[in-house]
């Protein structure tokens, strides 16, 4: 988050992380308050938008975390924030039923950020949801035969990412 300098500002940056701290610490609701009064002084600040939709949904009230998620994405996050925002938005949305928003938004963001495989989880979820099954097992498979430590997974690793994409194939 970006602060002037000065007192005023040090007292903000505090409260910025007092607010954080409290969501995480399972008192959401007094970060919840925290967030509201800060946005109230600043409605345009992406960072303080993201971190009340994070908050929202955390207490559960998805549908009131959309408009802060859409908002802050909208006003430029960058890096880190804008990945958790797209993650978070996303979430959200096929939460709602709002599978294709779902779909759109982490299909963006898996272009965005390949690195971050969390990405191809949640957008799996929605795939599953719009009745793309095969392709949700698809992308499920293919990050569990790239990602999986564990020794049998690993095994069968090439068979597992041959079978990916080949579901309902029959060989005879």
């Amino acid at each position: 988050m970006v602060f002037r300098a000065g007192r005023e500002d040090f007292a903000g940056r505090r409260t910025f992380r007092n607010a954080v701290t409290l969501r995480q610490s399972g008192n959401a609701e007094q970060s919840r308050e925290i967030w509201l009064s800060l946005l109230a002084e600043q409605p345009e600040q992406p960072e303080i938008l993201y971190q009340t939709a994070w908050t929202h949904d955390v207490l559960g009230l998805e549908k009131e975390a959309v408009p802060y998620y859409e908002k802050a994405i909208s006003l430029g996050l960058q890096d880190e924030e804008l990945a958790g925002a797209m993650l978070g938005l996303g979430s959200t949305y096929r939460t709602l039923g709002r599978y294709e928003d779902a779909k759109s938004l982490l299909k963006q963001a898996m272009e965005k950020f390949p690195e971050r495989r969390e990405f191809s989880v949640f957008y799996a979820m929605a795939l599953y949801n719009l009745g793309e099954h095969a392709a949700a097992m698809e992308e499920l498979l293919g990050q569990l035969a790239e990602t999986s430590a564990d020794n049998g997974i690993q095994a069968y690793r090439k068979a597992i990412a041959f079978y990916a994409d080949k579901l309902d194939q029959v060989w005879d």
